[in-house]
C-alpha cells in the first residue's frame, strides 16, 4: 500500500510525530481481544506453539499468533467471550512449558513486558463461609499479589470447597503457603495456598526467566557459561547420542503411501534442522538427491527425468520441491478425469470381422452375442412386456434432508427419534457445539417443556447438556466442569446420582476428572451412583480392534481411577466397539470409548443393563439405560425332583399322559407330550410332596 506523507511537528526544537486521539483509539481496537503470553523457561517455536494451540482452542474460537520480541507471543480472539474463556480456563502448558497469559492492555508496548511478574493461577483452601465475597476475596489475594480475575464457576458458589483467581506474582516476593487473618471473635485463620505452577526464580536478576540454582556453585564467568552450555545444550556424549540417532533417521527416510510430497517436506525438514542444531550439516546436492531417493516407485519416471534434464549438484532444494508438487497435481487431475469416465455409461458396438482379427476378439464378441441373446429369451419369457425407467423428480434431487436415527424419515430429529423409539426421560448429548444464546431454541425441538443443563461456564460451545422431562423425574444439579456434569435424580421414588461425563482427547486434562472422580465417590459410597459417557480412553487393550497389545499409561490411569472409585461396568447389550472412524478394509479401527458404570449402591439395580444400538450418521454409538423396578414372576418354574419317582402313584400319573395318540411327527408328539406332562406333574408334587421344605428344616 503507498504511503502519503504526512508534515511532523516541531516541539521545543525536537521533530515529533503528531498521532491524534482519533487514531490510537482506532489502532487499539484490532487489540482489544488480544492475550499477552510468554513461556517461562524453555522456548518454543512458532511452528509447535501454533499446531498445538489449534488443537486446543481451534473448536472454541478463531485466533492469530503474532511474535515479538524477547519471547512474547500476542494472541488475538475475534471476540470478547472467545477471549475470556481462552483466559478463564488456564493455565496452559505447550509441550510441558507453562505459558503465562495475561489481557491487552492499551500503552503497553510488548517488548518491554519482562519476566519480573507473572499471572499465576492460585487455590484457596479452608476458607470459612463469611469469607465467601468478592471483597473478602480480594483482601485475601492481595497478601500474594495483584488479583486479575476469579474463576467464573466459583461465582455461582456451587462448589466451596476452594476459591481459584489469578494473580499477578512479583518475582521478589515469595510464594507463600499460608494467608493469615482473624475472624470477627478474634481467632487467628490460616487460608492454605496451593499454587497450579511454580518456577525457581533467578536469585540476582529478580526474575523468572531462569535460575541461579545450577551457577550458585560457579566462581568464574568461564565456569557459568561452561555449566549452562552443558545444563541446555548437553555434555559431548549427549550430543553424539542425538546426532546418532538423528542420522539415522536421515538414513531410514522415506516417503509414505498416504503422504503427499508436502507432508514429506516439512518432515524432511524437521530432521535437518534438528541436525543443523547439532552443528551436523549436509550440502544442498546430498539432500537432493535423498529426497529423490525416498521418493516410491510410481516417481520412477519422473525422478529419471530431473536427473537428466536437472544438474543435481546446482539444484536448488525449493525448486526440487516446485516440481514435484506440480507433478503431484498433474497426477491427481488425471485420476480425476478417470474416475469421472468410468462414471460415465459405456457403449458396447459390435466390430467388424476381419482376416486379421484376433482369437481373444472372436471370444469377446461370442461373449456379447450371448448376452444379448439371454436378454431376447428373458423378454420372451416375461411376454415382451416393456418397463419404464423412473427418473427422479425435481424435490428428490434437491439437497438431501437430515434423517432420523434408524427410521430413515426425514420428518424429525434423530434426537427425537431416539427419544420417542426408547421413551427417553433422562438425555445427555456430548459435544453440542452450540452457542448460549441458541440454548433455548435447540432445545425446545428435541423435547418441548424439557428442562435443560449445561457447562457452558466452562466451554465456550457448551460440551455437555442434559436433558429431562420434569413430568416424569427430577433432577438437581450439583456440580458442572469442563468434562462432567453431577446431580441428583428421584424417579419412582428412587433416588439416584448420576454423572455425565465426556473427557478430554489429552490424557493430561483427563487426569482432572479422575481426580474429581476418585473425589465424589468417597461421598458416595453409600449413595446409588451410575456414571456414563464418553472417557475418550479405553480401559484394556482387548477394547481395541485388532487386539492392540500395548496398555498405554492413559488406560492404567483410567484402570486405577475405576478401582479407587469402586465402579463396575453394567450390563452391556449391543455393540462391543462404541466408537469407529467410520473407515472399511485395513484402515477401519474401533474402540470402547464409551461406557456405563455403577458403585456398589447401585447394587439394587443389577438388572438394569446398557443397550448399545447400531451407530447412525455419528461415529458414536448411543448409550442407553432403562432404568426400572426389578419385577418377579407371578408362578414359580417347573423343576423335577428325583424324589418323585420314589412315589407308587408316580408311574401310573405319567402313563396316563403318554398313553394318548398324537397325529403328528414323532418329534412333535414327543415335546407335546412332555408340555401336558408339566401340569400333571404340578399337581402330583403339591398334592403328595407339598411339605418337603419343611421336612428339611425338622431333620436339619
Amino acid at each position: 500500500q503507498k504511503l502519503s506523507y504526512i508534515a511532523p511537528v516541531i516541539c521545543n526544537g525536537e521533530t515529533l510525530a503528531e498521532m491524534p486521539e482519533e487514531i490510537l483509539v482506532e489502532g487499539a481496537k484490532e487489540w482489544e481481544h488480544a492475550l499477552v503470553g510468554f513461556f517461562i523457561g524453555k522456548k518454543n517455536t512458532f511452528r509447535s506453539l501454533h499446531s498445538i494451540l489449534n488443537k486446543k482452542w481451534s473448536s472454541v474460537a478463531k485466533f492469530s499468533i503474532h511474535t515479538a520480541d524477547n519471547g512474547i507471543f500476542i494472541f488475538k480472539y475475534e471476540s470478547e467471550a472467545s477471549r475470556d474463556w481462552i483466559l478463564n480456563n488456564g493455565p496452559w502448558d505447550v509441550w510441558g512449558v507453562h505459558l503465562a497469559l495475561r489481557l491487552w492492555e492499551r500503552d503497553m508496548p510488548p517488548i518491554n513486558i519482562g519476566f519480573a511478574k507473572i499471572p499465576v493461577w492460585v487455590k484457596l483452601m479452608n476458607i470459612p463461609m463469611e469469607y465467601w465475597t468478592i471483597q473478602v476475596l480480594r483482601r485475601l489475594v492481595s497478601v500474594l499479589g495483584t488479583p486479575l480475575h476469579m474463576d467464573p464457576t466459583m461465582e455461582g458458589k456451587q462448589l466451596i470447597s476452594f476459591a481459584r483467581k489469578c494473580v499477578e506474582m512479583k518475582a521478589d516476593k515469595e510464594f507463600p503457603e499460608v494467608i493469615k487473618t482473624r475472624r470477627m471473635n478474634g481467632a487467628l485463620v490460616e487460608v492454605k495456598v496451593e499454587y497450579s505452577w511454580r518456577t525457581p526464580v533467578c536469585d540476582r536478576c529478580k526474575v523468572f526467566d531462569h535460575s541461579t540454582r545450577v551457577l550458585s556453585s560457579c566462581a568464574t564467568a568461564k565456569e557459568m557459561w561452561d555449566r549452562l552450555e552443558v545444563t541446555y545444550e548437553g555434555t559431548n556424549q549427549v550430543k553424539d547420542a542425538k546426532i546418532n540417532m538423528l542420522v539415522r533417521e536421515y538414513e531410514m527416510f522415506s516417503m509414505k503411501e498416504i503422504e503427499n510430497i508436502s507432508g514429506m517436506f516439512v518432515r524432511f525438514t524437521n530432521i535437518i534442522n534438528s541436525l543443523q542444531s547439532l552443528n551436523k550439516c549436509y550440502t544442498n546436492s546430498d539432500m537432493v538427491r535423498k529426497i529423490l531417493r525416498c521418493l516410491p516407485k510410481s516417481w520412477m519416471p519422473k525422478v529419471t527425468a530431473i536427473e537428466e534434464a536437472k544438474d543435481l549438484n546446482t539444484l536448488p532444494l525449493e525448486e526440487l520441491l516446485g516440481s514435484l508438487m506440480t507433478h503431484e497435481m498433474t497426477i491427481k487431475n488425471h485420476e480425476d478425469d478417470e474416475e469421472q469416465d468410468k462414471k460415465k455409461k459405456k457403449v458396447i458396438a459390435f466390430k467388424p470381422s476381419t482376416t486379421d482379427s484376433s482369437e481373444e476378439d472372436s471370444d469377446d464378441e461370442m461373449a456379447l452375442i450371448t448376452r444379448r441373446f439371454k436378454k431376447y429369451l428373458a423378454k420372451k419369457k416375461f411376454g415382451n412386456k416393456h418397463f419404464k425407467k423412473t427418473l427422479p423428480s425435481k424435490s428428490e434431487t434437491k439437497k438431501e434432508e437430515i434423517i432420523c436415527f434408524e427410521c430413515n424419515k426425514p420428518v424429525h430429529y434423530k434426537t427425537k427419534s431416539l427419544i420417542l423409539k426408547y421413551n427417553i426421560a433422562f438425555l445427555g448429548i456430548l459435544e453440542m457445539r452450540v452457542r448460549a444464546a441458541n440454548t433455548d431454541k435447540v432445545a425446545r425441538k428435541i423435547g418441548r417443556g424439557w428442562r435443560v443443563a449445561k457447562n457452558h461456564s466452562q466451554s465456550l460451545l457448551g460440551r455437555i447438556w442434559i436433558l429431562w422431562n420434569p413430568s416424569v423425574l427430577q433432577f438437581t444439579v450439583e456440580h458442572i466442569s469442563h468434562q462432567a456434569i453431577h446431580g441428583k435424580m428421584i424417579f419412582q421414588e428412587a433416588e439416584v446420582y448420576v454423572s455425565v461425563v465426556y473427557g478430554s482427547c489429552d490424557y493430561r486434562e483427563r487426569r482432572d476428572l479422575w481426580a474429581n472422580l476418585v473425589h465424589l465417590s468417597e461421598r458416595l459410597k453409600s449413595t446409588p451412583w451410575v456414571i456414563f459417557g464418553d472417557f475418550n480412553v479405553s480401559r484394556s487393550p482387548n477394547e481395541h480392534s485388532g487386539g492392540r497389545p500395548v496398555l498405554s499409561k492413559a488406560m492404567r490411569e483410567f484402570g486405577e481411577c475405576i478401582k479407587k472409585c469402586e465402579l463396575e461396568d453394567l450390563r452391556q447389550a449391543g455393540c462391543f466397539f462404541s466408537w469407529s472412524n467410520k473407515r472399511a478394509g485395513v484402515e477401519a479401527v474401533s474402540k470402547k470409548l464409551d461406557r456405563a458404570m455403577g458403585n456398589w449402591g447401585f447394587k439394587e439395580f443389577n438388572h438394569v443393563q446398557a443397550l448399545f444400538p447400531t451407530p447412525g450418521i455419528s461415529d458414536h454409538s448411543p448409550c442407553i439405560i432403562q432404568f426400572k423396578k426389578a419385577r418377579l414372576s407371578g408362578s414359580r418354574p417347573f423343576k423335577y425332583l428325583n424324589i418323585l419317582v420314589s412315589h407308587p402313584d408316580f408311574l401310573d400319573a405319567v402313563r396316563q399322559v403318554w398313553s394318548q395318540t398324537m397325529e403328528d411327527t414323532p418329534l412333535e408328539a414327543v415335546g407335546k407330550k412332555l408340555r401336558m406332562l408339566k401340569p400333571v406333574l404340578k399337581e402330583f408334587h403339591r398334592r403328595h410332596f407339598n411339605s418337603l421344605a419343611t421336612e428339611c428344616m425338622k431333620v436339619k
